[in-house]
């Protein structure tokens, strides 16, 4: 073999170790921000009550800090993820037509599959419990209507598809592996810390890993969040309407 072979092939070589290496290191990077977001969405309502405290704020004004706070949050996460979100919102102008239609046929199944999951779960297993945290969010929508409109229908689908979805797809490479664990995952986060983690509470809430496994699959399918947060917001829209 010629010395130019030899040394084209090191060189090769030495290129392709780069790319891998670079490869590494994004995927590092991506891991730890991810860790970081989702840290970040446990402690938030931590770091707002303390702030509450330091500044006294009065129960008159906790509703527009709770707001402000709240804002604050998606600016954070929008800013952390504003690349991806762009490259998002591109591709959904670009696919328009098909994007409004994978967002209505999913809605609908979402809606549909909660039902079905529900009329099961009551009539197999005759559990009819609704969820400590669906007695939360009923109990807090008579105090504050305005707010809890504002957190189900625009907060929580922004925030809680970027921490449940974006950041496990940023890291988790298998489809199936990424669609199970982000329902998982959305499933525990609305029971663990509303209620004992009973069979029954188990049980009546499987509801939860259903529609975080839809919205995962759909956002695994177009590869675009915006997706699934507008079914989110379309359904809990349509919960919030009924209920």
């Amino acid at each position: 073999m010629s010395n130019k072979k030899i040394h084209g092939s090191k060189l090769n070589q030495e290129k392709k170790q780069t790319k891998e290496k670079k490869v590494v290191v994004k995927d590092s990077n991506k891991l730890i921000l991810s860790l970081i977001v989702i840290l970040l969405y446990f402690i938030w309502p931590q770091i707002v009550n303390i702030i509450k405290k330091s500044l006294s704020i009065s129960d008159a004004n906790s509703f527009a800090f709770d707001i402000i706070s709240n804002i604050v949050l998606i600016a954070i996460l929008i800013f952390i993820y504003y690349k991806d979100l762009k490259e998002y919102a591109l591709k959904f102008r670009k696919n328009l037509k098909q994007s409004i239609l994978t967002i209505i046929i999913f809605s609908i199944i979402s809606i549909v599959s909660v039902m079905l999951v529900n009329g099961i779960v009551i009539s197999v297993l005759n559990i009819n419990e609704v969820t400590a945290n669906e007695h939360s969010l009923f109990a807090s929508f008579e105090k504050s209507p305005l707010l809890i409109s504002f957190m189900t229908i625009i907060y929580y689908p922004i925030v809680e598809e970027i921490v449940f979805e974006k950041t496990l797809k940023d890291v988790i490479k298998s489809k199936w592996l990424f669609v199970i664990l982000s329902g998982i995952f959305f499933w525990y986060y609305n029971i663990a810390y509303t209620a004992n983690l009973t069979y029954i509470t188990i049980v009546s809430s499987f509801y939860y890993f259903v529609l975080g496994f839809i919205r995962a699959l759909t956002y695994y399918k177009t590869d675009n969040l915006i997706v699934p947060i507008c079914i989110k917001s379309i359904y809990n829209a349509f919960v919030t309407l009924i209920s």
